[in-house]
């Protein structure tokens, strides 16, 4: 009889720490996380981008899981930052979820108040009739990122190697991303540079 209490109770012990794990905060466990900008992976406990404080509207609309600021710029009468975190995702729509990261916000923030633009490529977008932000913000925004990023890596030359560790090209970057690189002195070549400088 004890020893079926005891498996009763342990079926159920292990239920409930299963539970706990999978509503477990993304920051109790290392992820892999991807900027929204770039498309680098890195390892948050490694590169240490500054740590969003969330609001009501973010953490309703992004998540609870931690996120992180990959750009920010002054406005006359607020701010918009770039930011990216984990999400929780069920690939199937089923089972159990996965925690993966997101692609990112663009965040308006005048005193209290936050209000999410969209999706951070809209920056980016030639053709949408209602952009999110400004040719202006957004440059101030790429200029903001690309010191963060140099920072976050330890350094010019880390980020330079981690770039190209990764194979980044200037192919897949928007040019307001890659102008504010060159004003960085950080060099991203093509693909067809790679091309021409195999066949040397």
């Amino acid at each position: 009889m004890r020893s079926i209490v005891r498996n009763i109770r342990n079926f159920f012990l292990t239920v409930f720490v299963c539970s706990l794990l999978m509503l477990t905060p993304s920051w109790g466990w290392p992820q892999l996380m991807i900027d929204p900008l770039i498309g680098l992976s890195f390892d948050p406990a490694r590169v240490h981008f500054a740590t969003w404080q969330d609001s009501a509207t973010t953490s309703a609309q992004l998540g609870i899981e931690r996120k992180w600021i990959f750009a920010c710029a002054s406005l006359n009468n607020g701010s918009v930052c770039v930011i990216a975190g984990h999400h929780w995702v069920k690939p199937d729509g089923v089972g159990m979820a996965l925690l993966e990261p997101d692609f990112g916000a663009v965040v308006y923030r005048h005193d209290n108040k936050y209000e999410i633009l969209g999706v951070p490529d809209r920056m980016f977008d030639e053709f949408d009739e209602n952009p999110i932000v400004s040719a202006n913000t957004r440059d101030q925004l790429m200029q903001d990122a690309v010191m963060r990023y140099i920072q976050a890596f330890g350094g010019a030359a880390k980020f330079q190697a981690e770039l190209e560790a990764q194979a980044v090209k200037a192919d897949s970057l928007p040019v307001p991303l890659l102008d504010a690189l060159k004003n960085h002195e950080i060099v991203i070549t093509t693909s067809e540079n790679r091309v021409n400088e195999s066949k040397r």
